[in-house]
């Protein structure tokens, strides 16, 4: 039969011309294929070196391996959570600006007993005269006058240093909230590869 032998009844139908026209299209074709692919691979290939240069292609994996937290970053949760999460860091910021107020006003008790002392001394040295005759209280009280100068310039720092941090606090308390999150919820929060 015709058939089995290999002929092929419709070649005669396509005039030779359409055929040789089909043939340098299709090589045509391959060849801006071809093109392509290799604009692709170059194209990812400098993708993936620009990735790597920002240090991108360890965090787009980290995004695949199903919702899993480092275990660095785990084991930061369970020590913030360990020690009480952002309200306790809350609570320590307060705590330290109460213990700076305490100390400004122990500050001020100790200038008020030298100026007491002082004014003591000044009232029975007028009161006695020459007769009054022992070192006088602002000497002995200099020392204890340039010690309290300097710890007043300490509580004026870290009034500042507290005020600095209150305001760091308060700017990132919205960011803060998340070591309230466990780390199953911390990690349902990792973006996911589709």
């Amino acid at each position: 039969s015709a058939l089995d032998s290999g002929f092929d009844p419709f070649a005669s139908l396509v005039p030779l011309t359409v055929l040789e026209d089909a043939s340098v299209y299709y090589a045509s074709r391959d060849d801006v294929l071809r093109q392509l692919g290799d604009e692709v691979e170059s194209l990812d290939s400098t993708a993936e070196a620009e990735l790597f240069a920002m240090g991108l292609p360890h965090a787009l994996a980290a995004c695949d391996d199903d919702a899993k937290l480092p275990a660095a970053l785990s084991e930061a949760v369970a020590r913030v959570h360990g020690s009480g999460g952002a309200a306790a860091l809350g609570e320590m910021l307060a705590n330290v600006k109460q213990k700076t107020k305490d100390l400004d006003s122990l500050a001020m008790s100790i200038d008020a007993l030298l100026e007491v002392e002082e004014g003591a001394d000044a009232q029975l040295h007028q009161q006695h005269g020459e007769r009054w005759a022992c070192v006088r209280s602002s000497a002995l009280t200099a020392d204890a006058r340039r010690e309290l100068a300097q710890t007043r310039e300490e509580i004026a720092q870290a009034e500042a240093a507290n005020e600095a941090l209150s305001t760091h606090h308060a700017d990132h308390e919205d960011c803060l909230s998340l070591l309230d999150l466990d780390a199953g919820a911390l990690a349902g929060r990792v973006p996911q590869a589709e």
